[in-house]
This record gives structure tokens, sequence and C-alpha cells, in this order.
């Protein structure tokens, strides 16, 4: 804090407003501005406080651990007048410091004790999860360990297949295992097996309905042995499926990552750690449970009342500290568990089934229930204690078979539970003795409803909004989420003791003489302009595939990769999973430094596409080593005062040595960045899935079939549905459909390149009339690039939005939102600025010109090229612009030449009109991924961006006497028309540099004045249509106000 600045009293009190809100707490400065729009309570609270100390009222309201640590992220100083000390605070503070983590009970048990006896640890297991390091059950971890990986890229059924004589042994290798181990084999089938069922080789494909025996009859011979279900079940999420980063650190979720996930996301990963740290905090809990039983055994009040309020304070610790974690957020990754990818990322691939497993319980399908927080034995023990019943008969029923999933020792733990006398009956049979303890009961059911309102809130964001409307919102095990839970809340309201009501005991007058229950007991830059430019690489060739690689190497696999960059498949496969959370990727990376020496000194021997493939592989290596700090910026919630410290030495650290050598060889031979760039993203990262007869992609916009079959085998529009990315960080759906849509928009552009070289090769031979085809091809190609882009998009924005936030630590760490947005709006592609160039748009002084220039300079080297050699030609505006100036000298000696160029200048009006339409569907991109900087692109950046394209119009000619006979539909499409011609300061005056123009056209402004007492020769209707067959188009001209960009 020393380092901070020191703010007086008179400064902190400027900073009262919604643009600008300074508060001070406990002696600290924070600038919450940002933070007003995300505050639960709503802005008018926080600003009701500032610009002075709000101490008492935060303090007063008893914020979670998670809110106060959050606050770290806003200190900006410190208060040169804090607040004298009030004991009553400092009371409130130590109160709010005995609600932090406690970091649970990290002692394990040793060998002899059962696996999920019920001790000191609560229901978490009585030793650490750990994995199988060897035998024949290795497999399952090898396969568990790609799986993210598998499942985004709809390989999953492929691998396990390859490995189904290995999978089909290990059924005959169970029996002398230990139950340690056993619980692991059955947490590994269990991720297999639903990566196997749930994997989507295409969009649409219909879900598997069958397990095949190689698996199923493995699965379910563990299940049994362990007594419990062969499904993915709570136990395999949470209970079981965690590990600690230092061994002797406590049970925090800083310290914590799961062993096995489904995808690469933070969300997955901070859902179920959430709910480690909740079974390893409730201890306490079990703890206060079987004591109160045994007051309760032995009748003796006072005792029950120390536990009562033990148990409430555990309860009350557990609601305000431990379920508010799963809502914790951060600047840069918004909620950490996001509601959107919760429901439609992770909620698919872990809800109910019914599926049949071959060879078993009679080849008939079975229903087996998702992993739910029903499953936990916490909230069913404290039932049992206060004698809460379900009133529904179906809804008990359906939370008694919730219990075959949860462990033996659980249940067996559970049933001692309910057959003991519960504290309800109990405490009406003393109610008239001791109505403090009827007081102190009720108390305990008012922290019951607490915990089940914070739970509803949860499942009310994160399920039954999400569902769609009209349809029964269920949970993962397949409850109705919104009746069971207020069920059980109604049920919980009526187990409250009131104050009169006649005493129905059902214990014995006598006292009960019986055991206790024990807790035992249970079981480099380069200039672009030059003409002549080298041959293109095969890789690179600027045409076939648009700007895509034109020869698409095969992905490879471990064995299809030269020997000396098969461990690069091997870290790529395995990012998705080793990157997220606090992950194992840098000691991994680490592992295989004698590799990557090895792989420097073998780069002579890789031919260029193998080496184009290997520098890719080994950007993306060198992003997730550098996004890992970055990615996973968790507040510790168990810190205390560490999170500005920890907040500022957070930082992008740069990789050793031995990992940039391989990577910076290979780009200074194929002349790319040295990092991450949109040619690994996109050009160089896909393939193409064979297409599956019964998922033909119907065109939606009317193309005909010749048009669909001359894309066929090409990456583009109509075989989007095809294109497989071949790295990925997030190991989710929306990923892969984001790049693919760039990589359907890089290959449509192959039509764009055949018309741009056509219009210039024109340019070059004068050719007016094949300029004017070249463009109107050019016309047609933008609608291709349109038309790749949704409309509408079939996901809520809210998808796009949690995607950027987690893909941009690997992406773009260091870059602020609003560069962020220039690279998601142009990326480093060669699309807008070889259009640009070659239309002539005018140079703007925003951001995005200055982002496309700069993306130059990360282009592959033929894509630089042939950027350059449309720089150094004339464009087809100042084409255009010198054969008018020509015109209007004398200097044209064809007949009717003023003709053609008047076809000419529609159809590059046509042109421009089209890309201002492309760049608005590619601003609405940016609006939907962005939505915090959407009004400034919109305003600023699009809006400027829109001014030069309508600059770039060419308005020469039309409203003229020359388009006098066009008919009056057309005259009304075109603004000028209407106007007076000797109206001169309607005229649209170009300002034409030296470096645009011939010296003959340089005084083309004072030329267009003069035109309006020009005799020109008049223009026959038909023979301008017949130039070009679409001139009635109402837009075409580009004269008027052009449409808003679509954001």
């Amino acid at each position: 804090l020393g380092s901070l600045p020191v703010f007086s009293p008179d400064v902190i009190k400027q900073h009262t407003t919604k643009h600008s809100c300074w508060v001070a707490i406990s002696g600290k400065v924070y600038d919450v501005t940002a933070f007003l729009k995300r505050h639960p309570g709503g802005h008018i609270i926080i600003l009701k406080y500032a610009g002075r100390d709000a101490t008492s009222p935060f303090l007063r309201r008893g914020h979670s651990l998670t809110a106060t640590n959050m606050l770290n992220e806003y200190l900006i100083g410190t208060s040169s007048d804090p607040p004298e000390t009030d004991p009553e605070l400092l009371a409130m503070n130590r109160k709010h410091a005995a609600w932090r983590l406690s970091g649970g009970n990290i002692e394990q048990a040793d060998g002899a004790t059962p696996f999920w006896r019920v001790h000191r640890r609560g229901f978490l297991p009585s030793r650490d999860p750990r994995r199988i390091a060897r035998g024949p059950f290795v497999v399952l971890e090898e396969l568990v360990a790609s799986l993210p990986t598998a499942i985004a890229e709809g390989s999953t059924r492929r691998d396990i297949d390859e490995r189904k004589d290995e999978l089909g042994r290990l059924s005959d290798a169970l029996g002398d295992q230990s139950e340690d181990d056993l619980n692991r084999i059955h947490s590994l089938y269990s991720y297999v097996c639903t990566g196997y069922i749930r994997t989507r080789e295409y969009p649409g494909q219909p879900p598997l309905g069958t397990l095949p025996r190689f698996l199923a009859r493995g699965w379910v011979k563990v299940s049994r042995m362990l007594g419990r279900n062969p499904m993915l079940d709570y136990s395999d999420c949470v209970l079981d499926n965690w590990e600690r980063l230092d061994q002797k650190g406590m049970m925090t979720m800083g310290n914590l990552r799961l062993l096995n996930r489904l995808t690469g996301m933070v969300d997955e990963e901070h859902f179920f750690k959430t709910h480690v740290v909740i079974e390893s905090e409730a201890t306490p809990v079990i703890d206060s449970l079987i004591s109160g039983f045994e007051c309760v055994e032995r009748r003796d009040i006072s005792s029950l009342l120390v536990q009562f309020r033990s148990l409430e304070t555990a309860l009350f610790r557990l609601t305000r500290t431990c379920l508010p974690i799963m809502f914790a957020s951060t600047k840069s990754q918004g909620a950490l568990c996001d509601y959107h990818m919760f429901f439609h990322e992770l909620r698919p691939l872990i809800k109910t089934w019914k599926i049949r497993y071959e060879g078993e319980y009679d080849d008939k399908a079975m229903t087996f229930q998702g992993p739910s927080g029903a499953m936990s034995s916490i909230l069913p023990c404290i039932d049992a204690f206060l004698g809460i019943e379900m009133s529904s008969p179906l809804l008990k029923k359906m939370l008694r078979g919730f219990e075959a999933y949860i462990p033996k020792g659980h249940r067996e733990f559970l049933r001692a539970l309910r057959e003991k006398p519960n504290a309800r009956e109990f405490v009406r049979s003393c109610k008239r003795k001791n109505e403090d303890l009827i007081e102190s009961f009720n108390s305990i059911i008012d922290r019951v409803l607490d915990f089940r309102w914070s739970h509803f809130q949860f499942v009310k964001k994160y399920v039954i909004e999400q569902a769609p409307k009209g349809t029964q919102a269920l949970g993962t095990g397949g409850t109705p989420a919104f009746k069971y839970l207020h069920q059980h809340i109604r049920d919980t309201e009526n187990a409250r003791i009131k104050v009169g009501e006649t005493p129905k005991s059902s214990l014995p007058a006598s006292k009960l003489v019986v055991r206790s229950l024990s807790l035992e007991g249970s079981d480099a830059k380069e200039k672009t302009g030059t003409k002549g430019a080298e041959k293109p690489s095969e890789t690179w060739e600027v045409g076939s595939n648009g700007f895509l690689c034109a020869t698409n190497t095969p992905a490879w696999s471990v064995e299809s990769a030269p020997e000396a960059c098969r461990f690069l498949v091997e870290l790529c496969r395995a990012m998705p999973s080793a990157c997220v959370a606090n992950g194992p990727f840098r000691k991994m990376v680490g592992d295989r430094r004698e590799e990557f020496e090895n792989l420097h000194k073998a780069l002579a021997t890789l031919t260029d596409p193998e080496a184009e493939r290997a520098c890719s592989m080994l950007a993306f290596i060198q992003a997730g080593y550098r996004a890992i700090l970055e990615h996973t910026a968790v507040p510790s919630l168990e810190a205390e005062g560490k999170g500005l410290q920890e907040a500022q030495a957070r930082e992008v650290h740069s990789p050793p040595d031995w990992l940039l050598r391989p990577i910076k060889a290979l780009a200074k031979r194929l002349d790319r960045p040295d990092k991450l760039s949109y040619a690994d993203m996109v050009l160089l990262n896909w393939r193409l899935a064979a297409k599956a007869k019964a998922h033909e992609t119907k065109d939606q916009d009317g193309a005909n079939k010749d048009e669909e079959a001359n894309d066929e085998g090409k990456p583009g529009r109509h075989s989007r549905e095809r294109i497989r990315i071949i790295c990925r960080f997030l190991a989710i759906p929306k990923e892969q459909w984001f790049w693919a849509l760039h990589i359907a928009l890089e290959g449509e552009a192959t039509y764009c390149i055949s018309a741009i070289k056509d219009g210039l090769a024109a340019i070059q031979q004068d050719n007016i009339k094949t300029l004017t085809i070249s463009l109107n091809a050019l016309t047609a190609a933008l609608r291709r690039l349109i038309r790749v882009h949704p409309d509408p998009y079939p996901h809520s924005s809210r998808a796009e939005l949690v995607l950027m936030r987690r893909l941009k630590p690997f992406l773009a760490p260091r870059i602020s939102n609003k560069q962020f947005a220039c690279l998601i709006y142009a990326g480093h592609s060669a699309v807008l600025p070889a259009l640009f160039k070659y239309l002539g748009v005018k140079r703007g002084q925003n951001m995005l010109q200055t982002w496309r220039d700069y993306a130059v300079h990360s282009m592959p080297k033929e894509h630089r090229q042939f950027i350059g050699i449309i720089e150094s030609e004339t464009s087809a505006r100042n084409f255009l612009k010198e054969k008018i100036a020509a015109k209007r000298l004398g200097r044209s000696g064809e007949d009717g030449g003023m003709h053609d160029i008047a076809v000419l200048e529609v159809s590059f009006n046509r042109c421009i009109e089209q890309l201002l339409r492309f760049c608005s569907r590619r601003s609405q991109l940016v609006c939907r991924c962005l939505p915090h900087v959407a009004q400034w692109f919109r305003e600023d950046e699009m809006k400027q961006e829109a001014e030069y394209l309508t600059r770039s119009h060419c308005a020469l000619l039309v409203g003229h006497q020359l388009f006098a006979p066009l008919p009056k539909r057309i005259q009304s499409a075109s603004s000028p028309s209407h106007r007076d011609p000797t109206d001169v300061k309607h005229r649209s005056h170009e300002k034409l540099s030296g470096s645009e123009t011939s010296s003959n056209a340089a005084n083309l402004d004072n030329m267009e004045v003069r035109q309006q007492n020009d005799t020109l020769p008049p223009v026959d209707p038909q023979r301008f249509a017949s130039n070009n067959s679409n001139v009635t188009d109402t837009y075409l001209y580009g004269v008027g106000r052009p449409e808003s960009p679509r954001d």
C-alpha cells in the first residue's frame, strides 16, 4: 500500500457520479465506476455513498468474502483521513473474518480406512483422489486426458474404437484393486463413456443409443463392485475429481484442480471446484449434526442448545461464504461460471440419459440421472436431523432415487441418521420447558431456508431462465427444477415449530439408552508495393483457396507427424485440459525441453508445408504457455490483503529460450510472425470432414445446385458445416463455430481475388468493358462474403461475449478491448486491405485503418506481396476518374465511350455498397462479441468507416443530363437526380491528391462544376441497360445516403 497514491477527502468527494464514482472503505480508496452496472443491488445504492467513507454500510451489510475480495480489483489508493476506529465496526470485521474459508481438513486417513468413511473431512473421501500411474487401466487415463479436444473435434468414438481391444480386456483385470483405485476406475469409465455417447461428429447427428460391449462390460462390473450405477454421477464430477496442487496446502479454490474434465472451459472447472469447496467446508455441519443426535439421544437440552448454535453458525458460513463463490467474477473473464456456458455447453454433456448397455441389463435401455446437487449428502443429513419431510410422494421418491448414486459409505451413514430420533420431535416434546430451544431450532430452519433460497437463485439464473420458453426446466439430474426446489422450500418452512402447537412426541417418556453415533461408526517487417514479387510458395498461393493455405496439409496425428514433431501434436491435444485453471501445461512443456531442443536441430529436415504446420503448433503452444496465469486469474478467496499484490504481479511471462528458438527459426525461414497470428488461428487451422448424406446443407440463400457443386471440396459457405479446426484452446462448440465462420470467409474470398486479378489486368489493358465485368463479379463475390455471416445468429449474443472473454488471454492478453475489437473486425486477414486498396477507398484516420496497416505485417509473405501488387497499380476508382477526365478533355477516341464509362461508374458504386454491407456484418459480429465497447465501435469507428466508404462513391456522371432518359423508378433511387444541376453546393466535390490520379484529373473538381454547362450526347437507355443487366436495381448507384451499418 505504500506505493499507492494518497487522496484527501476533498479529492474523493469530487467523484460522485456514475461516470466517476469513488468510495473509501477502511482507509482505502476504490474507483468503482466500472462496477456500478454489475452491482447486484443496483448502482443507486453505491452512488448513495459516492465520494465519502462507506466503511460502516459496507460492513453492516455483511458482504460475502467474494465481494470483499473483488474490492482489490478497484483499489486505486489510500485515504489521507481514515475513519476513527469504531469498536462495533472492529467487532463486525472480526465476525466477517470468521466467515472466511477454513481451508477444510487436509489430514488423510491411512490405507485401512474405508475410502468413503464420513469423518473429519465431511463427505469428501478419506484420502485425496489419485491418478492410476501403471497397469492396464492407464489407457483410461490417457483417453480422459485428451477428452476435451476429442469431444470438440468429434473424434472421441474414433479414438476410443482404435483402442477397443485394450478396453475390452479391462473387465477381466478388475478384482484385486484397492477401493481407491476402483473408485478412480469408475470415474474414468464415466468420463470416457460420456464422451463416447455425447460426442457428435457433425452438427445435427442423432445421439448414440447404445454403449458398445467393450465399454459397457467393464463399467457395469466396476459399478456393481462399488454399489453404484454406471453413470457419470456427483461423486465422479465432484467428490472424487480433484487434486491439490500443493500437497500440503489447504482445500481452497486456488489450490484445487479437477482431475477429469469434458471441456477446456474455466466455467466447468469453477462450477465443480465450488462444489468441492462446499463439501470441504461442510465438515463443521457434519460434526454438529452428529453431536446433536447424541444430545437428543441423551435428552441433554443444554448441550443440544450449544450444538444448535454451532450448527446455525456453520450453515450461515456455508451460505454466506461458499455459495457466493459460484457467482465470482473478474474484470477480464466476467462470471467465472457463466450461465450461458453452463446451460448450453456443459449441461448437455452431463444431463440424464437413456441408453442400452450392450450385453447388460438384458439388453434393455436404462435411464440414469446425470450428476446433480441433489446427490450431495449434506442437505439429506440436515433434513434427517431437523425432521424435514417431503410432502410430495413423487418428489420424495425422486430424492430417494438419487441416493442410489451416492457412495455406499454415505448411504449407510444417512440411513443410520434416519434411524435416530430427530431434533424436531425432541424439541416439540420439550417446548413447554424451554422456549429458547424452539427459537434456536427455528433459527436453524431459517439458515437452511437461506441456503435453499441461495441455491434456488443459482438454479433460476443458470437453468430456469436459460430454458427455452414454453418448456419445463429440468436439472441435470432430471428433476423439474422449479417445482422441486419450491416444494422443498415449502416443506422446510413447514418444519418450523409454532409456539402453542400441541406436542405429539413420538419419543417414549423414559430416557432412551441408545449407543452413541460415532464419527468412525459408518463406512520481421516487409515493405509492400514491390511489383516484382517472388513466386508464391505452394502453401500460400493466393486464389486457389482464397487466402487460406492452398494445399491443406492433413491434420497431424501422433503417428503421421514427422518424428521430431510428434510431441507437438500431444501438447496441442492436451492444451484445452491442461491450460484451464492452475493447469500443468507449463510443466508438461518443461518436461519436453529436450524434445524442443531436438526439434530445433531437425528443422532443416522439414518440408515447407511441414514447417508451416510445426510453426503453427509452436505458436499455439507458446500462446498457451503465456496465457496460463492470465487465463486463470481467479481471486484467491482465502487470501487477505493480497489481491492487489497478486494483480500487480500477474503478468504474461515470457517463455524460456529453448521454447522460443524453434519458432523463431521457423518464422525467419517462412517469413512469418514468431507468435500466434491470424494465419495460425484461421488460415492454417482447418480440415474438411467427410460429407454425411444425412446432413447435406441446403442453400438457404437460393443459390443454384451448380454453385454448390463448384464449392464441393473447398472451405466456404456451402461446406461450413464440414470445417473442423485442428488446434483449439477451449474445446467447446462455440469456439469451433467462431473459427469456422472465418475459415469459410477466407475460402469464399476466392471469388474476390479472381475478380481483383481480372480487374487489375483490365486496368493494365485499358479495357473499360472488361473492368466493368470484373467489378460486377466482385459485387457478386462480396455478396457471398456477406452471406457467410449468419442472419439471424443461431444462438444468443451471450455466447460470443463469454467466448471472447475466455479466448482473449490466449489471443491477445496485452491489448485493450478497443484493439481487441479491431482484431475481431479485421484480424490479420488480407480480405479488407485488398478490397480497400483495389477499389481506392479513401484512407481514414480511425483505429480500424491503423489496424489494417499494422495487420499487413502479420500476413504470410505471399499475401503481403499480393497487397503490394494491388497498391502499386492504379485503383479502380482512380482509373474511372482518369477516364472521365480524359473524355472531358476530348482524349477518348471511342464512339459512345461515355456510355461505357457510365456503366463502369454504376458497377463501381455497386461494389462500394456491397463492401459497406460486408463491413456492417463485421461490425455486427464485433458488437455481439464485445458489447461493452459496442457503442464506441458503432459511433466512432464504424461511423468513420462508413463515412470513408460513402465518400469513395463516384458521382461524376450520375445526376447529370446523361441520365435524363432513365426510367423514373431509377431516377427516384438516385438523390442527385432530384437536385438542380446548377446547384453547385450539392455536388460531390472530390479532392484528389497527385498520388491518386494523373495530372489530367487534378482539376476534376472544377470540371465537375463546369460539366453542367457542357453539352453531352443523349444516352440510349436500352444500350445502357444491355451493358449492365442489373442497372435497374434501385440501390446500385450508391449516390444517396448509404444504409446504416447493422450492429
